[in-house]
Order: structure tokens, then sequence, then C-alpha cells
């Protein structure tokens, strides 16, 4: 059975070892069929496999390296005259960003020293050529041991491209990972301007009319603005999620995922992974899936069979972009949220320039964000009225999850310091009716004068309880699938909780009753029943701030 590892970036350890690889070095002889851009950005969401297909190719092209073995079988070796020509033939200097993510400039600094140091590391053998330049030398020699000033440290990357050009006497290829990762990290702690500047000594000089560099690929979350001054980034070639070029080279397809479910022996497993995990549209590829949420799905079912969908993606670090907007009360997003988990289609005119020093300076930046960043994508099947708008969804189970979690998340900073012990009392005692004014005082102090959507009200509710217990969303339970299923494992007790939304106050109580005979029904506590010694059905109905319960004692 084919062996998965979610995580591992290295392209030749993933051959070498024998891991599942979706095969991608068609992308090669894409790229390289013209004259190729003397600086392309790809920009892709966070863990959608960018740094994996850098190292394909930094084996592909480095001149240092002996990667037939590692390539054989694959497309790109079918193309004897491109690999005659590129591979293993080029002086190749890659590097990765995505570590330098400091709480502080001066500590992102000191990250990035560490960076240079391991890069020069990694060719202190031009310390040794007769032909690298004395210059050249000399600088490698101080920063490799921390002696090199900060502008000095700055130039790392020029000078290593220097001092390769000088030792083969051929253009080097540049390949730099995250290159935004740092600038991400600055806007969010606060000191974005000295990074913005402290980058464009890295970057500037090594791809502003430097006549050693062959090319260089740069992948990234964001795109640089067109008159943006940043490190010549503006003459840059793009290629983002919205354009045709490349669209199924970085993610994986259905075919890919197909395949890996067969190697597996999980395909019947595809129905379910698709609803969680595909969805997004990258160009006219409507079917992409992202490779490290499937994977880690994949590895926890080849250990643990019996194991259900998870919103892997939550831990990333980079949901708290979703966090970020539902916060924003000075922009009307609410409504648009809500929709957006009732499965409908928004439009937006979005700013695919978008900077990071201006995330949050309008609404519509903020929806280019969570489209740019994978936590919307664009409904392909869905015409817009506006001409310029661009119709967005969310993409798939896990990221509706992520974005309920949020919400819960957020009402539960805003209700901070409040005791919600009563709450939790009046849950398993039974008292619906000191349930029902615990939460309305909650929504009342917390939340605007808005009539939400019942999956709005779904997701508080789930974020105060998942503060204590264990909760389960849309829980396939006896004939359907409950709402919550709340789990106190230490006392060996559970809820099931139906929510309604209502139209108006006076059909409250009707609407929870509704609730209730649907629990009964669908028999949605019937599973539980063998597995604790407490179950209890609740039925809410909610309309603005207020809330209406019942329950009743299953076993």
């Amino acid at each position: 059975m084919q062996s998965v590892c979610p995580g591992v970036s290295s392209f030749r350890e993933v051959r070498e070892d024998h891991l599942f690889y979706a095969d991608k070095t068609s992308f090669i002889g894409e790229f390289l069929k013209d004259t190729p851009p003397k600086v392309s950005l790809i920009t892709r969401p966070r863990r959608f496999g960018k740094s994996l297909t850098m190292s394909m190719l930094a084996e592909f092209f480095d001149i240092r390296k002996d990667s037939r073995a590692i390539f054989s079988g694959l497309h790109v070796s079918e193309d004897r005259d491109l690999c005659a020509k590129w591979m293993n033939k080029w002086p190749v200097l890659a590097i990765s960003f995505k570590e330098v993510r400091g709480e502080t400039f001066r500590n992102a600094l000191f990250q990035f020293g560490e960076l240079a140091g391991q890069s020069c590391s990694e060719n202190l053998f031009l310390l040794e050529s007769p032909r690298a330049g004395a210059r050249e030398k000399k600088r490698i020699a101080s920063i490799y041991d921390g002696t090199a000033s900060e502008d000095e440290t700055g130039t790392v990357l020029q000078t290593l491209c220097q001092a390769l050009y000088q030792h083969y006497n051929e253009k080097v290829i540049v390949l730099v990972d995250e290159y935004d990762v740092p600038l991400a990290k600055a806007q969010e702690q606060g000191y974005y301007n000295k990074m913005y500047s402290f980058m464009q000594s890295v970057l500037g000089g090594l791809l502003k009319d430097n006549t050693k560099l062959k090319f260089a690929i740069l992948t990234g979350c964001l795109r640089m603005a067109q008159e943006s001054s940043y490190t010549g980034l503006n003459n840059s070639t793009c290629y983002s999620i919205s354009d045709a070029d490349f669209a199924d080279k970085i993610g994986f397809t259905a075919k890919d995922v197909r395949k890996l479910l067969a190697d597996t022996g999980l395909s019947h497993k595809e129905e379910e992974i698709r609803t969680w995990y595909d969805g997004y549209c990258f160009g006219r590829h409507n079917d992409m899936y992202c490779p490290w949420d499937l994977l880690q799905y994949v590895r926890k079912l080849q250990s643990e069979p019996e194991s259900m969908p998870s919103p892997f993606w939550i831990n990333s670090g980079s949901s708290n972009v979703v966090k970020i907007c539902i916060g924003r009360t000075d922009y009307a997003v609410d409504d648009e949220i809500a929709a957006l988990l009732d499965g409908e289609v928004i439009e937006k005119e979005l700013n695919e320039q978008l900077t990071y020093d201006e995330l949050e300076a309008s609404e519509n930046n903020l929806w280019t964000l969570l489209y740019l960043t994978g936590y919307l994508t664009k409904a392909a099947d869905y015409e817009p009225a506006e001409q310029n708008a661009m119709p967005l969804r969310i993409p798939n189970r896990e990221v509706h999850e992520i974005f309920a979690r949020k919400i819960g998340e957020w009402f539960c900073d805003r209700v901070q310091g409040t005791d919600l012990r009563p709450l939790y009392d009046a849950l398993w005692s039974s008292d619906a009716v000191a349930f029902a004014e615990i939460l309305s005082s909650l929504l009342m102090d917390t939340m605007s004068y808005h009539d939400y959507k019942e999956v709005y009200y779904h997701a508080i509710l789930a974020g105060l309880l998942r503060a204590k217990y264990i909760v389960r969303s849309n829980y396939e339970s006896g004939l359907g699938r409950s709402d919550l299923i709340v789990r106190d494992a230490t006392n060996k007790r559970c809820a099931v909780i139906e929510v309604k939304r209502s139209a108006s106050p006076d059909s409250m109580e009707e609407d929870a009753g509704r609730a209730m005979l649907q629990i009964q029904s669908q028999k949605y506590a019937a599973p539980l029943v063998s597995e604790s010694r407490t179950v209890i059905a609740w039925g809410m109905a909610f309309n603005r701030k207020s809330c209406v319960a019942v329950c009743r004692q299953e076993a």
C-alpha cells in the first residue's frame, strides 16, 4: 500500500522514500516551452504544495546534482531533448523564507541571519573556487560566521548569485519559496514598514537588472501591486489562482485524488473526501484539492480506519484571516458570511493587486484576502450580475467548518470574562428556561441587531460549548445529521441539539418544538444511548437576540 507523509517538502525525499507523488513535472516543460520571464511569481494559498514544487525545480536544474533516478518514470523524463538541455545543467540558488516570522523585527532579522548563514553553508565550496571574486568570498565568509553587518547580510542572495556565476560561468536560476511570509508576519505584528525596507535590500539587487540571472521563480500567497517599487517585482509575470497558466500544477486535481485513493486502498472514501476537501477553482480547473489536508486525512485513515474528516487547515496558522474578517464590525460582512455559510454565492469586486499593508483598508480588500488565501473560491458555474464582480463561495465542508468555528471563537472572545458555568449546568440539568435566558442575555450583550441565519446561531452555540466539551457539527446520527452532538466524556453524558431560526418571536416555541420532533423522528439520540449514562435532546429556536429551548431526557 502506498505510503503518504504530509508536510514533506523535499522532492528527493518523496521520491527516494517512495511516498505518494502526484506527477506535476509537466510544469517544467510548460514553463520552458517559450523563453521564461526573467521573474515569475506564482501565488497560491498556504499548504497547496508550493514548497514541494520549488524543491522539484531545484532538483531538476541544479548543476551539482544527479537527478536522473528521482525523475525516472515521471512526465518530464519523456522529453529527452529538454532533459539534455536543462536537467542538472545550471547553477541554482534556492531559498525559503517561510521560517522568517519573528514576533518582532529584531527577532525576524535574527531568523533571517540564521537562514543566510545556512545558505552560505550550502555554498562554502565557493570559498575555494579560483574563479569566485575575493569580495564575494569575504562577504560569504562573514555572513557564514555571523560577523556580517545587517546591510551585508541583506545582500546574501545577490552575493551568492554573483559568486555562483563567477564559478560556473553560467547564469543562475533563483528559486525563492514563500517570499512574502516575512511581510505577512510583519503586518500582523506591526513592523511592516521596517520589514518592507529590509526585503527591498534582500531581493532588489537580486531580481532587478541582474545580468547574472537566468530567471527567477518566486512563490507566495499574495502578489505585489504593479505600481509597487518592491524589489523589482513590479516587472514580474504573475501566475495567480485566477490565471489559466499552470492552474493544475500546484494542488491536487480530481484525477490525482482518484489515483491517491486507489493506491492507498481508500477509493470507497472518494465521495466523502470530495465533499470535505474538493471545490477550489484555479483558472479553468474547478476541482482542485488542498494536498496537505487530504494527505493528513488519508494518513489518519491508514492508522485509524474509522476516522472522520477534520478541518486540518484550521491549525495551519492562516485561519486567523477568517477571524479578522468576522471581527470587523465597521464593515457590513455579517449577512454575507451567513449567506456563504448557508451555501449561497456572493458577488464582489476584488483587488488582486492587494498588498499586505492594505489588507483591512476596505471591505473589498478583506474579501480579496479570503479569496487569495483559499477561504473563498470562484463559483465557476455562476454568472455574476456585474461585469467586474467575482462570484464567490465557500469551497468545501472543511472551510465551512473553519468559518463556523471562527464565528464561535469570535463570540467566545466577546463574552470572555463571563462565567459560563450556569449555562453548562442548565444544559445538563435539563433546565430549558434557564438555558434560554442565559443564552439570550449573552446574545443581547454581544450581537448587533441582526436577524441572523440559522447557521450563525449554530456556530455561536457550538463555540460556547466547544470551550468545555467535545462538539461535533452536522454529525451522522440515527437516520440523518443532527446539528450538534455535545459530549462530556468525564461524566459520560451527551446532548443532541437541533437549531431552528424563527421568522418571528411568536413562532419560537413552535419552532423549538419542531426541532425536538426532528430529533425524535430521525432518532438522532438512539446511537448515543449505549455509550452514555445520560442523553438529553434539545430543540432550540432563535430570533434576533432571543432563544427559546425545550429539552427531554432520552437516557
